[in-house]
């Protein structure tokens, strides 16, 4: 469950595996996301884990990594969308006990809309796309969106539920007003000095 509303994600630098846990070339070849798909089925799958609240070491994003001069592909989006439904099966057979179905159906509606609706949205309006491609992303990202779901994530996700609401209310201006909004929200946490990411 934490997995699929994102109290725990998929990325590496913030966990430490057994090694029996992870298997043989658990990662697979690709640009982005591979510790998502290496991973979070095999943490699913586990009947315990330990979530330590302490800070024992940090990430640093550097302009020009991999992590930031990277975008993700469609299809590796589309296939981490595959493997939260299969984490979603997992939640509900849980061998330390199943999660109410209700509750499966509201936390992999907050990753849907997290990690394939705004990632698409995302990758639409920050990766060097001609206006075709971009078109063609916000469409992907547009498809299947509802405003009775952004609503309905309110309760679960609020930050979540405005950037799908934004999403939806923009729809193709999306990049321009996506990044206006960030503007306009950097410029606010500088005047309020709260900092922070954009």
């Amino acid at each position: 469950m934490a997995i699929l509303d994102g109290r725990l994600r998929g990325y590496l630098w913030n966990k430490l595996f057994a090694r029996a846990v992870l298997g043989e070339a658990p990662f697979p070849e690709r640009r982005t996301r591979s510790d998502f798909a290496g991973s979070v089925e095999r943490m699913a799958a586990q009947p315990t884990a330990c979530l330590l609240p302490e800070v024992l070491f940090h990430h640093v994003r550097r302009p020009g990594s991999l992590t930031t001069g990277r975008h993700p592909e469609l299809s590796t989006l589309r296939e981490s969308l595959r493997i939260a439904e299969r984490v979603a099966v997992l939640a509900r057979t849980h061998p330390a006990g199943p999660a109410a179905d209700s509750a499966v159906d509201a936390a992999l509606r907050v990753f849907r809309y997290r990690e394939w609706h705004l990632a698409v949205a995302g990758t639409a309006a920050r990766a060097p796309l001609d206006a075709t491609e971009r078109q063609e992303w916000l469409r992907q990202a547009l498809e299947g969106a509802r405003w009775r779901d952004a609503v309905g994530l309110a309760r679960h996700d609020p930050a979540t539920a405005a950037r799908a609401a934004l999403l939806l209310a923009a729809r193709h201006r999306y990049p321009a007003v996506r990044r206006s909004w960030v503007a306009a929200r950097s410029a606010a946490r500088r005047v309020t000095g709260r900092g922070g990411r954009s």
